[in-house]
């Protein structure tokens, strides 16, 4: 091969893999990009991964386009060009990331029964690099973790100190670009749950023993139980709220909660899915009775409103 076609293929290749900061000043065909999300209102995390994707929605074979940093903003120099943005927040915990090779395709997948933390996913649908110049981009992150909190009175159970349990029907994977689950979460979703536990407080001036306890469930999101088509009384798939009562003996109890009908309300009442900037509550009465632990719920509200009656 002849020098000067080698210096050519060298310095094409140099090109192809991307610019520096520094080669911004001296290199035409490059310009700088900016993401800086705006978490007003959100738990901002710390470190975020970022990826550029190409127009086939493959990343793009380029210096930069995927890099591990901070959640409040990141800079890169990328060579002239359109590409998309995907990026989503690498510290939550009980999760991890796949199908990162295809924009469409990159899901957050529960890694066990443990409730997930707060998972955040912001996305550029357009950026647009020109020669020498600088483009800032401020996306929203869209929360993708929604929590239910589950309010237990407890009655007839001596020493009762603390209630666990699961509850089913829970989506194991979403989509990390529109939030939605996948065609495969759909289908597993009735066998997969979602582990809490609460500590049970004794209520002062009453007669017979009696408790309460409050346990938060964050999720990504739950299927209904209630079938789109059909007369209205068919189910999906059985949503159960399995729980048991420890006492101070060391005695369990146990049972379990027919959800389809609350679970199937609070779905329709915000379109199809629990609401992520909303906290739905649902109340749960348990009696122990000649040794039989029986629970039923009681109603839903949403935070501070008013109580809506299960019938």
């Amino acid at each position: 091969m002849r020098m000067p076609n080698l210096v050519l293929l060298l310095v094409s290749a140099a090109a192809f893999a991307g610019c520096t900061e520094r080669e911004l000043d001296h290199r035409a065909a490059c310009g700088r990009v900016e993401i800086v999300p705006v978490w007003d209102g959100l738990n901002r995390p710390s470190a975020a991964g970022y990826r550029f994707y190409g127009a086939d929605n493959k990343p793009v074979p380029v210096e930069g386009a995927v890099a591990e940093a901070s959640a409040d903003s990141f800079s890169v120099v990328l060579p002239e060009g359109r590409y998309s943005c995907l990026a989503y927040n690498t510290d939550a915990q009980g999760v991890t990331f796949t199908g990162l090779d295809n924009r469409l395709l990159a899901e957050v997948h529960l890694s066990s029964e443990a409730q997930p933390g707060n998972v955040y996913s912001w996305s550029v649908e357009e950026v647009e690099v020109t020669s020498r110049g600088d483009v800032r981009y401020t996306p929203v992150p869209l929360r993708l973790v929604k929590q239910v909190v589950l309010r237990f009175r407890v009655t007839g159970v001596e020493g009762a100190t603390v209630l666990n349990g699961t509850l089913n029907g829970v989506y194991p994977s979403l989509f990390l670009l529109s939030g939605d689950p996948p065609e495969q979460s759909i289908r597993t979703a009735p066998e997969t749950v979602a582990q809490y536990t609460a500590t049970l407080v004794q209520t002062r001036n009453t007669v017979s023993p009696s408790y309460t306890a409050s346990a938060d469930i964050r999720l990504l999101g739950l299927l209904n139980p209630q079938k789109e088509e059909g007369n209205g009384n068919e189910t999906a798939y059985d949503s159960r709220l399995h729980l048991s009562v420890h006492n101070s003996s060391g005695e369990v109890y146990s049972t379990t909660v027919n959800m389809n009908k609350p679970v199937s309300e609070i779905i329709d009442s915000y379109g199809g899915e629990i609401p992520i900037d909303k906290t739905i509550e649902i109340d749960v009465s348990v009696n122990m009775l000649d040794m039989d632990l029986t629970a039923v719920v009681q109603g839903w509200k949403e935070g501070n409103g008013e109580i809506i009656i299960i019938k």
